[in-house]
């Protein structure tokens, strides 16, 4: 099971089925340590055995190895019109130790915004009121966002 977002990203990858193009889109080095999970395991009862700790620890220290790149929020606007309907949208966040804390898809209105297609917090799916570039802004703790396209079958 893939318990971090940033490890879903990568284990797709490597399978050919999505690419982060955050990089592309001018997302910067975001050099984060990711062990949220290793150092709340009360938080988690999954992790009650050293066996089962260990392993997460593991993908955590793995992950806290690679760079990852974020849009910073305050970017998103300039670029909207390369993000493409479809594209997952991650919500990066400044709690520590932790990576993403929301996604959903990217999906542009008539007036050519791009809005977030995601499960609100009241357990329906939803798109955005605000296009996304404003939505983040009232995300507590969000420091941009990780785009990932899915690939077609010919990629």
């Amino acid at each position: 099971r893939l318990h971090y977002f940033t490890d879903w990203i990568r284990n797709n990858a490597e399978k050919g089925l999505v690419k982060d193009i955050t990089q592309s889109l001018g997302g910067v080095p975001h050099h984060k340590r990711i062990d949220f999970m290793g150092t709340h395991p009360d938080l988690y009862p999954a992790l009650s055995t050293e066996v089962d700790l260990g392993a997460i620890q593991k993908v955590e220290e793995e992950l806290s190895d690679e760079v990852s790149y974020v849009l910073a929020k305050e970017e998103v606007s300039k670029v909207e019109k390369q993000i493409e309907n479809g594209d997952i949208i991650a919500l990066a966040t400044s709690i520590e130790g932790l990576d993403v804390t929301h996604t959903g898809f990217a999906f542009r209105k008539e007036n050519g915004r791009l809005h977030l297609l995601h499960a609100s917090t009241r357990g329906s799916v939803e798109i955005s009121k605000a296009p996304l570039a404003e939505y983040l802004q009232g995300v507590k703790g969000n420091t941009g966002i990780i785009v990932v396209r899915p690939l077609g079958i010919n990629h």
